[in-house]
């Protein structure tokens, strides 16, 4: 009997131990299974060095870099769906080398922060960048871009192609790319506007291959202070006494001893900051300009004149846009000094840039107090295109704006006190908010 009772016993804790292990085995293929590891578990799909998430229900993708690859190519799309999101913290590897970001991404989606060297991307030698419309991926620490030292352990550094497709070079996409050495825009680029400081802090940058004419808008410090990147690259050619970067004008020669400046017929846009500060008493601008930038003629205190000129004698104009500030900065009064030497209108009505006596620009009131004194209902003269910063006058209480304009500056409405519950209409009488 004892020997029957302590062999039941021994199976009985031997069922035990062989359960127990039965038990851990399953808990840990749960574990392995649920870790948000690099496998094809942590990914709703696996190919090519990358991983993909399904985003929205599978509306569209994030992809990240997941494996060793010295070259990753990330997908346009999968599964019909686009890829419009990459996750930038997946691009420090040590062994990437060549990266291609396609066209359909619109966001860089960037780490909370970065200190470590390890956070970046330091062997990678070849950006292909396709994106067509990216918005700008900044870290929520703004000191560095993504690609802040993009190249540092390969004696090649960084080169970036930007393709054909691509509309802008998002806002710092590049600021403090210190290995930068080489852009080249592909042939036939369509590209229409490098951002602010775009390029900016791109210490070795020397060389810009194949900048193209349809830039038409260059931001505030998108090639560094005064464009010296960009000076260095060898891509600024002065003319008449007018710096220009392809078709756009960027600023004035160090030269110069004029107080009248002509840009040349064929000139696209006004960079940004481009005659700031500038002691110019007349600038003449061709009708082929389409944007000009923020800051663009802010603190030149000795303009008395802007002139549009009918270079083709079509009489047409192409203005379609100006940025923040372009006649002033905000620690004054917008536009007041313009107002005052440009417009010979009576007091207490609105002014005007004009192109063959036509209104471009409303510039506001000559008489502006920001103290409530300006008229309840303002009417903007029909044939308006543009809106300066701040035009309106803290008693605006209606405005009634024409169908020519092509552009609301967000600075527009600045000067409106937030009390008067302001109402917008068009001249022929649809009611806005």
């Amino acid at each position: 009997m004892k020997k029957r009772v302590r062999m039941t016993s021994v199976r009985k804790h031997v069922s035990r131990i062989l359960a127990c292990v039965f038990f851990c085995a399953c808990v840990l293929s749960a574990a392995l299974l649920m870790a948000p590891s690099e496998g094809a578990a942590a990914w709703d799909a696996v190919a090519g060095g990358y991983g993909l998430t399904a985003i929205n229900n599978g509306a569209f993708w994030k992809a990240t870099v997941i494996s060793d690859d010295a070259t990753v190519v990330i997908p346009n799309e999968h599964l019909g769906k686009p890829v419009t999101l990459v996750d930038a913290a997946s691009f420090a590897r040590e062994t990437l080398e060549t990266l291609t970001i396609p066209e359909n991404i619109r966001y860089i989606s960037p780490p909370d922060s970065w200190f470590m060297e390890e956070d970046f991307p330091v062997n990678l030698e070849t950006l292909y960048f396709n994106a067509v419309d990216c918005e700008p991926p900044l870290s929520t620490s703004g000191l560095y871009s993504i690609f802040a030292m993009a190249g540092q352990s390969s004696t090649a550094g960084f080169t970036v192609h930007i393709g054909k497709n691509v509309k802008a070079i998002p806002n710092e996409l590049f600021y403090a790319a210190t290995y930068l050495t080489k852009v080249v825009f592909e042939a036939d680029s369509v590209c229409e506007r490098i951002g602010d400081s775009a390029f900016q802090a791109c210490y070795m940058l020397k060389e810009i291959e194949n900048f193209p004419d349809t830039v038409r808008e260059i931001g505030s410090g998108a090639f560094g202070h005064r464009n010296e990147y960009a000076e260095t690259a060898k891509i600024v050619k002065t003319e008449d006494d007018v710096k220009y970067i392809g078709k756009v004008a960027v600023g004035l020669s160090d030269e110069i001893t004029a107080t009248a400046v002509e840009l040349k017929a064929g000139t696209s846009g006004i960079a940004a900051s481009a005659f700031s500060r500038a002691e110019i008493t007349e600038i003449t601008i061709p009708s082929s300009v389409t944007a000009i930038g923020d800051y663009a003629m802010a603190h030149c205190d000795f303009l008395e004149r802007i002139i549009f000129a009918d270079n083709d004698n079509s009489g047409a104009l192409n203005l379609q846009k100006i940025g923040e500030y372009t006649f002033g900065s905000p620690e004054y009064t917008p536009t007041l000094w313009l107002i005052e030497q440009l417009d010979k209108a009576e007091e207490g009505s609105l002014t005007y840039v004009r192109h063959n006596g036509q209104p471009v620009i409303c510039l506001g009131y000559k008489e502006f107090s920001g103290a409530g004194t300006d008229p309840a209902v303002v009417e903007v003269e029909a044939g308006t295109r543009l809106l300066a910063n701040r035009p309106f006058g803290g008693g605006t209480k209606q405005l009634v704006l024409p169908e020519s304009l092509v552009q609301l500056n967000r600075g527009a409405f600045d000067g409106v006190s937030y009390d008067n519950n302001l109402s917008v209409k068009r001249a022929e009488g649809h009611n806005g908010d």
